[in-house]
């Protein structure tokens, strides 16, 4: 109470003394109300300043590449205009630049995402997709073409200017590459040549067209190698048309009135879309009233120079949002442009910050998606990666920034001109291109309550970094490539949400469990981590932990069980963990549980059926036998995937998870359906692939609309049991039974009563007809009868199924194609195509196909082509969209015309991808052929299959970017030589290379001239080879170099090698074979193996003449997997097994004379799982004297 006794000191001033006190007060009261008034009353933040020291810098819109589910309205005409001119400037090697500039929110981006998504663009080597943003810089651009494209040999050195050019010309050269740069902004003449001469490789056979898009005529006009592309707002009309579509006008009353007021508003649009979806959404929920409201806000007359450059429409669908919903929106300017916002982040970061509840977090999300204030990502997901992630268009971005005002800054440590600290009222902070020197304290105020790191590399940061901001909620390292955590972490109390991916520290250090606030933590891709502390459990408040990718970690702390919280546990990839403890049965508010590839895994435990709020459960790829049945206490299950586990036989218990919605049991050994199965009456989504069940039935569960039983090959009884109950899954949308061996057609009369069919596959059985009642599927749009080779006739009704719009009918008889041509519109079955003769006209069909241009093609039946000037008027060159094309004449059938004449006729378009001939029966090709590498020069795959009489092959070596060549059953041919190269630089992308059932094959001399002369391999580039049933082939002088290579059937092919030394001709070069494949082979020993001293996967199947492993396997020192497989003779394996120290993986199965392993088994301490399948083996495996030596090994018996 000392203050009480400051008046006294003023005492002979009381008047002075009064007015001071009233000024303090005053301005106590005026911080108190401005806290009140910015945080809470509601949220008007609009009335902030511009941000200060806000610097933008590059973070690449891979997203922007993908375009929305929904069509895009408007833009076609601009879109072929800009092809347009990208095609005029490919007639030489230069790199094609057109620039597109226009207003901001526009659409450019919008239109370069319709042009990557092109089909004639999808068939380049690469896209490229790189946004630019204010910060330019020409390393960051040539760092992020180089880190999209696929690079063998390791990471590239991008640390100079010159070091990325080199890098960008050895990469580009050669290719065809779209790359788009996406808001450019760099108005420097200096800095755009650069570009312009970074994109330039300008080598024979490279054509690069680039697309940029800016706001700026005079950027535009600089960097473009021809004239710019100004692109113009949309017209009203299409504004309207958008707000139709995002008001859902057609659901909407007094739609005469409300037509004229919509027309009035896209008016107000100023001709951008995103404007024009906003305001659609924000209609959607309004009346004749509202959208008068609307129509009449005063906000129009503000200009966007008034709202810092927001458009009034934007600004206007804010303002109409709940106060808690424009907290939350603005909040989001804390991540940059272009950024991909994972969902559960941006939540948990909401919660963190006391802006919502836990239960709103999706509804938020929900509507800003609806408004368009977030869109989402289309960015394709990493491999276990199921988080749904958003992007921000830059004019919303610049409204929540705007929004935010001084609240937020984003502060380059790089950058000397750093604000931050004098800001005041900053609680919101990025900080980027952090140098792990600069004090965070000088560029971040102490009250920051959030804080993300980006663009800033490997942290590892001074060990009292954060102890000034004692109020920090959200502490985010996403934007890192690692992390090491300093102690001073431990200091931060306040702390809710933290995310550290890829951390560095071996173990999760101590102090992490006395952040005793702590809600979210994220360790993905951690996996130096290798033990989580014993005092785990301190963290009461946990409710989301994300482990995925820990692999280094083995087992839970005993403490773990006290996580009272935890709501959400991903321990996805954790394959070091082996045995879960049963305190995770402690964690009875757990909803969300992932346990993929958590291979060691073998055991539920009973425990974890205590989880009665469990909503989630994957334990895909674990090695778990069976359920425990207490498994149906969780009632609450929505998903559960099973999928590739070892689970033989479902509890009864199953059918009390009644609220289950999603079940995968794909690949899982389960053949018997429980009685209780039927009462999974919500179940909407069941997978059975490669599953084949004996016993049970589906018939209770009439909610199913998914239904895929693909590759099961079930029993008679079954089937028959089965096409009953099918009657009853009358919500079926999907279902999929391929290859499931049908053969009664009755099975299939249960088809008829599922009328909301909407794709239905049934491709690969042997069934002959198809009920008539498939013509009640009025839903039906996909009908998949692929390789139905018994099937005789389509039903007449077909043709009342009035929504198909897909018939795919190849692999059937031919009778089945001349029906269906009658039944249905030949557009339907595309993209296959039968040739009908008419005996009354004397001509074929194949006039029809003068009017379709089509992406892909495949014409059967030519020989019933009758003149040559019906291939003539077809013009296959002239269908540029055609990139596949497949010419079939049947063998044996008599011809009106010759098979090289008519090839002749058919040239196709220089656009064509994939080629291939089949049936074709003259000795020699056409023309256009033997010159394919003029005609056809963007060709990447052909395959030549079942030509007779053909004794040659054609000159393909020619083709710069062929990558497959598929050779298969041309018996006249007897030598692969030089001629195929067609001259020097012989198949410079040639990767994948199939030679099969070439009975009279004798010689493939495997190398040619090179450039300067010298013999180099015939295929630089081949990365994977195999040969199969070639009998009398023998490859000369040494194998190819390729990374994987087949054997089967081609004995002569081993011989060949074995008779050859490494160090003859040419075969003592790097050798780069990592895996090998030998099957069924009659050699008595192999004596190949000095040619593949980099072997790391070796597989011996079916090599019944083999007595023991071969000698020269001791050479492999790099052999990680082996592979024995029906080796009937092989009756021990050698005690110099042990000293292949590099191994890993051992399967022996069907290898019956096997019963025990190496005495020394012990030694290969890098062995990790071994699968068998020899019941004696196994019992050897299984005996107390050699558990101790396998102790370390997983065993899994196949």
């Amino acid at each position: 109470m000392k203050f009480l006794q400051k008046p006294a000191v003023l005492s002979c001033l009381p008047v002075a003394h009064k007015k001071i006190v009233v000024a303090n007060r005053m301005k106590s009261m005026r911080e108190v109300l401005r806290k009140i008034n910015k945080d809470f009353r509601d949220f008007e933040f609009s009335n902030g300043g511009t941000c200060t020291s806000l610097e933008q810098h590059d973070d690449h819109r891979e997203t922007s590449s993908r375009l929305p589910e929904e069509p895009i309205i408007g833009r076609n005409k601009e879109k072929q205009e800009i092809i347009n001119l990208l095609s005029a400037g490919t007639s030489n090697d230069e790199t094609v630049i057109v620039s597109i500039h226009g207003l901001g929110g526009i659409g450019k981006s919008t239109l370069a995402q319709l042009i990557y998504n092109d089909a004639q663009f999808k068939e380049y080597d690469h896209r490229i997709w790189v946004y630019v943003s204010r910060d330019f810089s020409l390393k960051k651009i040539g760092s992020s073409i180089i880190s999209l494209i696929p690079i063998e040999g390791g990471q590239q050195n991008r640390d100079t200017l010159e070091a990325i050019n080199q890098c960008l010309d050895n990469l580009l050269s050669g290719k065809k590459v779209l790359i788009v740069l996406d808001d450019l902004w760099e108005e420097k003449d200096t800095e755009l040549r650069k570009l312009r001469s970074m994109l330039q490789v300008g080598k024979k056979g490279t054509t690069i067209d680039v697309i940029v898009t800016t706001r700026k005529e005079d950027i535009a006009r600089q960097v473009s190698t021809c004239p710019p592309y100004k692109l113009q707002p949309l017209n009203d009309y299409t504004c309207w048309e958008i707000i139709k579509r995002y008001s859902r006008f057609e659901d909407q009353h007094y739609q005469e009135r409300l037509e004229k007021i919509g027309l009035d508003i896209a008016k107000k649009c100023a001709g951008v879309a995103l404007a024009a979806q906003a305001l659609g959404y924000m209609l959607q929920s309004k009346d004749l009233f509202g959208w008068t409201e609307i129509n009449n806000s005063d906000i129009w007359n503000e200009s966007s120079e008034d709202n810092g450059g927001v458009l009034p429409s934007l600004k206007l669908s804010y303002e109409r949002m709940q106060p808690q919903l424009r907290i939350c929106f603005s909040y989001c300017a804390i991540f940059p442009k272009g950024h991909n916002i994972s969902q559960d982040d941006l939540i948990h970061q909401w919660i963190a910050l006391g802006f919502i509840k836990p239960s709103k977090g999706k509804e938020y999300i929900r509507q800003l998606l609806g408004m368009s204030f977030l869109q989402v990502s289309k960015l394709p997901k990493t491999s276990g990666d199921r988080m749904e992630r958003y992007t921000m268009h830059d004019l919303v971005h610049d409204l929540a920034t705007v929004i935010m005002g001084d609240e937020l800054i984003v502060s380059n440590v790089a950058s000397k001109n750093n604000k931050a600290h004098s800001q005041k009222y900053c609680r919101y902070a990025s900080v980027t291109k952090y140098d792990n020197t600069t004090r965070l304290s000088n560029v971040l105020p102490s009250k920051v309550r959030a804080l993300h790191f980006s663009d800033s590399g490997k942290l590892d940061l001074s060990c009292g970094a954060f102890s000034f901001a004692k109020c920090l909620h959200i502490l985010d390292f996403s934007g890192c490539s690692g992390i090491l955590l300093p102690p001073s972490i431990g200091q931060l109390k306040q702390l809710k949400y933290l995310t550290a991916p890829r951390m560095q520290n071996e173990v999760l250090p101590e102090f992490i469990t006395e952040l005793s606030k702590l809600q979210y933590l994220n360790l993905n891709g951690s996996s130096h981590i290798s033990a989580l502390p014993e005092s785990m459990g301190k963290l009461w408040c946990l409710k989301y932990l994300d482990l995925s990718g820990c692999s280094g970690i083995s087992k839970l702390p005993g403490s773990f069980g006290d996580l009272k919280c935890m709501m959400h546990l991903d321990m996805s990839g954790c394959s070091g963990i082996r045995e879960l403890p049963a305190s995770l049965g402690n964690l009875t508010n757990l909803q969300h549980l992932d346990l993929s590839e958590c291979s060691g895994v073998k055991e539920i435990p009973e425990s974890l059926c205590g989880l009665m709020h469990l909503q989630y459960l994957n334990m895909s790829k674990c090695r778990v036998k069976e359920l425990p049945e207490a498994i149906g206490s969780l009632v609450n299950l929505q998903y559960l995937n099973m999928s590739k586990c070892r689970v033989k036989e479902l509890p009864e218990a199953i059918g009390s998870l009644v609220n289950l919605q999603y079940l995968n049991m794909s690949q899982c050994g389960v053949r018997e359906l429980p009685e209780s199965f039927k009462r999974l009456r919500n179940l909407l989504h069941l997978d059975l692939i490669w599953h084949r069940i004996e016993k049970g039935d589906l018939h209770g569960l009439t909610a199913l609309q998914y239904l895929d039983m693909s590759y099961s090959g079930y029993l008679e009884g079954y089937l028959e049991e089965l096409s009953v109950t099918m009657r009853n899954l009358t919500n079926l949308k999907v279902l999929k039974l391929r290859y499931c061996l049908i053969e009664r057609s009755t099975y299939l009369n249960f088809i008829g009563t599922l009328t909301n069919l909407e794709h239905l596959d049934l491709s690969w059985n042997r069934f002959e007809y198809l009920p008539e009642s498939i013509g009640n599927l009025k839903r039906l749009h996909t009908l998949n009868l692929e390789n139905c080779r018994m099937l005789k006739s389509l039903p007449k009704s077909i043709s009342c199924a009035t929504g198909l719009k897909s018939v795919l009918l190849d692999g059937c008889p031919h009778k089945l194609m001349d029906q269906a041509s009658s039944l249905l519109h030949h557009s339907l079955t595309l993209p296959l195509f039968k040739v009908r003769a008419d005996d009354v006209s004397a001509h074929s069909n194949l006039h029809v196909l003068e009017g379709e241009n089509v992406g892909e093609l495949h014409i059967v039946s030519l020989e019933n082509v009758r003149l040559l000037e019906e291939a003539q008027r077809l013009k296959l060159l002239t269908k540029h969209n055609l990139l596949t094309l497949k010419l079939v004449w049947t063998l044996h059938a008599d011809r009106h015309l010759e098979d090289k004449d008519l090839l002749g006729q058919l040239v196709p378009p220089k656009s064509l991808k994939d080629l291939s001939l089949e049936g074709y029966s003259s000795p020699s090709f056409c023309g256009w052929l033997m010159a394919i590498s003029q005609h056809l020069p963007n060709l990447t795959c052909i395959e030549l299959n079942k030509l007779p009489t053909c004794n040659n092959l054609p000159p393909l070596g020619q083709l710069p970017y062929l990558e497959s060549l598929i050779l298969y059953d041309i018996p006249n041919v007897t030598k692969i030589e030089r001629s195929i190269c067609g001259g020097k630089g012989a198949f410079p992308r040639l990767v994948d290379i199939t030679v099969s059932r070439m009975d009279g094959l004798e010689e493939w001399n495997t190398t040619c001239p090179g450039e300067d002369g010298v013999e180099e391999f015939m295929f630089p580039m081949l990365d994977v080879l195999e040969v199969s049933k070639c009998p009398k082939l023998r490859l000369k002088p040494c194998p190819p170099k390729c990374r994987e290579f087949k054997i089967s059937e081609s004995d002569q092919v081993i011989s060949s090698l074995e008779e050859v030394e490494t160090s003859s001709h040419r075969c003592n070069s790097t050798p780069t074979t990592t895996r090998l494949f030998i099957i069924n082979s009659n050699h008595h020993s192999l004596k190949l193996f000095h040619h593949f001293p980099a072997l790391q996967e070796l597989e011996l199947s079916h090599c019944r003449n083999l007595k023991s492993l071969p000698k020269g396997m001791q050479q492999l020192s790099s052999l990680q997997s082996l592979k024995l497989d029906f080796c009937d003779r092989i009756s021990a394996l050698p005690q110099w097994l042990s000293d292949i120290s590099s191994l890993k993986k051992l399967v022996i199965i069907y290898c019956n004379r096997i019963k025990s392993l190496p005495a020394r088994i012990q030694l290969l301490n890098n062995l990790n799982e071994l699968v068998i399948n020899n019941q004696e083996l196994q019992q050897w495996c299984e005996s107390e004297e050699n558990k101790a030596k396998l102790a370390h090994i997983n065993i899994v018996a196949s």
